[in-house]
């Protein structure tokens, strides 16, 4: 039986086993040689990251906060953190121990870092909801305000806190913004600082309607004043976009004013064109801006490590060990943030300039992405280096930041447009003479883009200025301002 099965089986080829032999020896080196690549690599990697930069000085001055320039007692910032508190809270108090608090909390851990829950009930009032959309449609908005006189007065009725509070704003002399560095920060009602300054022109125009022109002036330079100090003081994106639109809206107020009652121009014309004077150099910047939105993105570069360790030991269902791991060994911060202060640089450069050349910056941008990335094969090491920090870097960039510039530029031309109207009124310029008198008139009242002339239509006697920013953006519903000069 034995050796009936052993032929069956056949004998054993031992070509055929030193085969199978030589393929394992060769499979066994195989899988060998690919765990030393392996191990090599990761040595490789983080051999690589094994440093951290030195911190630029360009990415020093970018991390430091703005110093404090406004005294506490002058500041109306603390009441608009407060401006919707019940109507019995001391709102500048309130708002100073806030602010203390919050920031209190932020530098005993600044990573976990969580704005505080509201304790307070805001009050219950109607809000001021008259925001001149309507004047989108109509030829002039204070005409609009007029015949809806009524409604808009009971609106401002049921709000009176609100008038009142930024009263008490405007009674303090100044403003500028105490914002903590951080994402997570509660940021205050620059809405209803908006509708707060729409009741406010309201009720101007309803002064110089029942003829107290001296009354309606004085609250229209009390607003504007005060629109352009929390302009020049505001540091955030979201404060300066509200505050131009809140700026624009005032101005078309002064020009229509100009045109329904010429008495205001023929008896105050310096006055109303003060309130129509170009943006200064701090009004229409986005630089200091920008240099905040790289402030927080830096302060959150540095914090990043930490927040994530904090956020493991807490609840390390949170956040997955790769999470962690990914940052622990392919993150560097000061690194992150030297890359970060150039792509910023490069836009608070561009922010600063009279005009925004767009291509120029595209260019630049450009050229610091391919530097980042280095080319050819000897220069692996820029993506082995950091690679967690570069990715970071390309999120917090906006691409849309060409968009906040052409808004601030174009705010500008709608004044010179304004101006113009008023100079134009003022020297009682014959309509026949007026294309002329706009082609030849003085840099103060031209393109801001540039330099050329104002738009004269003749057919429908108005004024135009084309600008850049969206439409859907811009407070008269589209990329082209036009004033009428009857």
């Amino acid at each position: 039986m034995s050796n009936a099965l052993a032929g069956n089986t056949g004998p054993v080829n031992p070509i055929h086993g030193n085969k199978l032999k030589t393929l394992g020896r060769w499979s066994i080196r195989l899988l060998l040689a690919m765990v030393l690549i392996v191990v090599l690599l990761i040595s490789l990697f983080l051999v690589i990251n094994w440093k951290d930069e030195t911190l630029s000085g360009q990415a020093q001055a970018l991390s430091q906060e703005r110093p404090v320039q406004v005294a506490d007692a002058q500041n109306g910032f603390y009441i608009l953190k407060m401006i919707d508190a019940p109507a019995d809270t001391d709102v500048f108090k309130a708002g100073l121990e806030k602010v203390n608090v919050e920031r209190a909390l932020y530098l005993k851990n600044r990573g976990a870092y969580q704005a505080p829950a509201q304790n307070v009930t805001p009050p219950k009032v109607v809000k001021f909801s008259w925001d001149q959309k309507s004047c989108q449609r109509t030829a002039n908005c204070v005409q609009d305000t007029l015949t809806h006189r009524s409604e808009v007065s009971e609106q401002m009725k049921s709000n009176q806190l609100l008038l009142q509070r930024y009263e008490l704003m405007q009674k303090t002399g100044d403003f500028e913004e105490r914002l903590l560095p951080t994402f997570t920060a509660e940021f205050p009602s620059y809405g209803l600082l908006l509708k707060a300054m729409e009741m406010q022109t309201a009720q101007a125009v309803f002064d110089i309607a029942d003829g107290k022109l001296e009354a309606g002036l004085q609250t229209l330079e009390s607003n504007n004043r005060y629109a352009r100090s929390v302009l020049k003081n505001s540091y955030s994106l979201v404060s300066k976009m509200v505050m131009l639109t809140g700026l624009r809206k005032q101005v078309r107020a002064v020009s229509e004013l100009a045109t329904l009652y010429p008495v205001l121009n023929s008896q105050y014309p310096a006055r109303l064109k003060q309130l129509v004077s170009p943006m200064s150099e701090a009004e229409r910047s986005l630089s200091a801006a920008f240099s905040n939105e790289a402030l927080f993105g830096m302060r959150f570069n540095e914090d990043l490590r930490n927040s994530n360790q904090s956020a493991e030991v807490v609840d390390a269902a949170e956040v997955p060990w790769p999470v962690y791991s990914l940052l622990k060994y392919s993150y560097q911060s000061n690194a992150t943030n030297n890359l970060l202060a150039q792509y910023w640089g490069i836009l608070i450069n561009a922010a600063k300039q009279p005009l925004l050349d767009i291509p120029a910056v595209e260019k630049q941008l450009a050229e610091l992405e391919r530097q980042r990335l280095g080319t050819g094969i000897f220069s692996f090491h820029h993506y082995a280096y950091n690679p967690a920090g570069k990715m970071l870097v390309q999120i917090g960039i906006p691409s849309y930041y060409s968009a906040y510039i052409e808004k601030s530029i174009d705010a500008e031309g709608y004044l010179r447009l304004v101006a113009l109207q008023l100079d134009i009124l003022e020297k009682k310029i014959p309509v026949a003479d007026i294309p002329d008198y706009v082609t030849n008139t003085g840099k103060a009242y031209r393109n801001p883009y540039d330099d050329t002339a104002m738009t004269w239509d003749a057919g429908k006697r108005q004024l135009q200025f084309v600008g850049h920013e969206k439409a859907t953006s811009n407070p008269d519903g589209g990329k082209m301002s036009v004033i009428p000069m009857s």
